[in-house]
């Protein structure tokens, strides 16, 4: 969908982490996975703002 003034499309959707786990040293991320849980989280806050300026 096209986001215009009057319609922000606010159905992200969560991108899929891929993650190892190394000889029970912790979980690691790639720095892609990151970067696209960044993404995600922006747009999610891009919603929460569009919402509260425009409610109902």
């Amino acid at each position: 969908m096209i986001a215009t003034p009057d319609y922000v499309d606010c159905k992200p959707t969560a991108p899929p982490l891929e993650w190892y786990e190394v000889d029970g040293g912790g979980i690691y991320y790639p720095k892609l996975s990151a970067t696209n849980l960044q993404l995600y989280i922006e747009d999610l806050n891009h919603c929460i703002d569009y919402h509260q300026a425009n409610p109902g």
